[in-house]
């Protein structure tokens, strides 16, 4: 039998060969494991945020309707004794008690308090006074010499006579002399509202 020849022999060398690469390659192939896919880092979750609640607003504050003072209503109050002098006063706070049209309407010829019930100014007819303590007030446009007397038993009253300051007025029927008068209790109010009148002495227009 003839050997081999050589390209046979370089033929099947090579496929030898051929075969080792293949079967290694297979080998490579199959022991590799697949490599594993690392997962997308996830972004942190993020801390809910703390909600403020809305301030309260403080409620519109509406001012108060003012209720309109009434109107001062003045009248004329007559003294009797002596025409035609009036003093004005405030109808909200005096009462006119004179009877006018009655003959003895002098001994009613008086204002009394609406609101303070032993307060009331009265008119003194003509007369002397007896030598005592007096004082000189300038009421507005009137002056008057002051008699301050009390009676023993609760009251005082102060007497005013007119010490001519009247432009136009005839002194022929004496001095004017208003009074007030009330309690212990009520005269410094009654005092001060009843000066306010006297100050408004005066011959009519």
């Amino acid at each position: 039998m003839r050997p081999p020849s050589l390209p046979v022999i370089l033929i099947s060398f090579l496929l030898f060969l051929t075969s080792l690469a293949c079967s290694r390659t297979i080998q490579i192939s199959m022991g590799s494991e697949p490599t594993a896919t690392a997962p997308a880092p996830t972004a942190p979750a993020q801390a809910p945020t703390a909600t403020t609640p809305p301030t309260a607003q403080p409620a519109a504050t509406i001012p108060p309707t003012q209720t309109p003072l009434p109107p001062v209503v003045l009248k004329e109050f007559s003294l009797l004794f002596y025409p035609p002098l009036v003093m004005d006063y405030n109808q909200a706070l005096w009462l006119d008690k004179t009877q006018y049209g009655d003959p003895n309407a002098y001994q009613t010829n008086f204002l009394q308090s609406a609101s303070l019930e032993s307060c009331r100014i009265g008119i003194q007819g003509p007369t002397e006074f007896p030598s005592m303590a007096s004082e000189t007030v300038q009421l507005g446009q009137v002056q008057y010499i002051r008699y301050l007397m009390g009676d023993g038993s609760g009251s005082n009253s102060a007497w005013y006579i007119e010490n001519k300051s009247l432009p136009g007025y005839n002194y022929e029927a004496g001095l004017p002399i208003p009074f007030i008068s009330s309690s212990l209790a009520e005269w410094d109010q009654c005092r001060q509202l009843g000066e306010a009148v006297l100050s408004t002495l005066s011959t009519p227009q």
